[in-house]
């Protein structure tokens, strides 16, 4: 069940596993902005958005296969739309209803999912996650000190990520969660609270921690809890999208290409699939992004409670030694024009140089080890 079906499938992930080439960039204020206004940060104004991202697309078709831009001012949808080639040999345009893979933004739909648990009381963030777990549920954890929500949401749970047992070829494949986090554990290196260091397995973990803790697989908690709320009705998050058929029918018809506009002839699945297998348009992302930035004297649908949302989206983690925000419950926090929170999604786009170099080997048909 863990194997991979050729190495010679694999080498051809030279760029991107992305439906199409697209950096999903989910991002939100740090702070409310003071009432309407009709220019965004950048001081852009909104009537000449269009103008200005036809005019940056057109410059970089030479790289593009096909993106998809939505952008979302006062909870409300101000521009979405497709340029490019979702199929470039069958001349497929890509439009509103093409499709793309998240990738790591799905991380966001597993915080969200988890204090939408906080509010109800069902989980705690600063409690130790193995009071939620199967007892002996990890096999390598090296400090025996607690881990907490806290820390998955900020990285720091001391897990050292890896590549290896990520990816499945065939959907068969796949194990249920709690499998796939048992198969993929990495090794725990530093002391929890410590270092950041981005993990796939603890997003993925605290989604285990909200299937446990609300007795649903949590493809079908997030549906009900967040698509269905916001009535994203074309995103999935099943690594295979078996949770919305029109989806899945949608992503069959879209291609992957790399940046020489290259058809990358592979579709992986994630075992540990909370963690970047969410797959939508732009306009349901857009849906999603108006419901963490509601209008003002507006409610958000997702929390019972405006509080909840401004505490997800309060800073949790400063830069060591400094009053420099960092980490907002899971979201990255920045400063462009004003500061913001955001998060960037792709799929391992470095897997035939990482592999290349690093001396990984073939074993019955999936990589093993680093040769030493």
């Amino acid at each position: 069940m863990r194997e991979y079906n050729q190495y010679k499938r694999l080498k051809q992930l030279s760029v991107s596993l992305l439906a199409v080439l697209l950096l999903l960039l989910l991002a939100v204020p740090a702070r409310a902005a003071e009432g309407r206004t009709d220019t965004a940060p950048s001081g852009t104004p909104l009537s000449s958005l269009a103008a200005v991202i036809d005019t940056y697309v057109a410059g970089r078709k030479q790289t593009t296969a096909a993106v998809s831009v939505a952008i979302v001012n006062d909870g409300r949808t101000v521009f979405n739309q497709a340029y490019g080639f979702a199929d470039i040999e069958h001349e497929t345009a890509a439009d509103t209803d093409t499709v793309f893979e998240w990738g790591s933004c799905s991380k966001l739909l597993v915080w969200t999912s988890v204090m939408q648990l906080v509010e109800q009381g069902k989980l705690d963030l600063q409690q130790d996650i193995r009071e939620y777990l199967p007892e002996g549920f990890f096999k390598k954890l090296k400090v025996d000190k607690p881990i907490t929500l806290l820390n998955l949401m900020h990285h720091n749970a001391g897990w050292q990520d890896r590549i290896t047992d990520l990816f499945y070829f065939a959907e068969e494949d796949v194990p249920e969660l709690g499998e796939a986090l048992r198969i993929y554990e990495p090794r725990q290196v530093y002391e929890p609270g410590k270092v950041v260091a981005y993990s796939n397995y603890g997003a993925a973990l605290a989604a285990y921690l909200v299937e446990l803790q609300s007795g649903q697989p949590f493809y079908t908690y997030v549906n009900e809890h967040i698509f269905d709320v916001l009535g994203m009705e074309h995103t999935a998050i099943h690594p295979a999208q078996r949770d919305n058929a029109a989806v899945d029918a949608a992503r069959n018809k879209i291609q992957g290409y790399t940046t020489k506009l290259k058809r990358i002839k592979n579709r992986g699945y994630i075992g540990i699939y909370p963690a970047g297998s969410a797959t939508g348009t732009a306009g349901d992302a857009a849906k999603f992004l108006a419901a963490l930035m509601p209008a003002a004297g507006n409610y958000t649908p997702l929390f019972q409670s405006n509080t909840v949302l401004k505490e997800m989206l309060s800073t949790s983690l400063n830069y060591d030694g400094t009053d420099i925000p960092r980490i907002a419950h899971g979201f990255f926090e920045v400063n462009h024009t004003v500061p913001a929170l955001e998060h960037g999604g792709e799929y391992p786009w470095l897997f035939q140089q990482i592999y290349d170099r690093s001396g990984f080997r073939v074993r019955n048909g999936r990589y093993d080890q680093p040769v030493q």
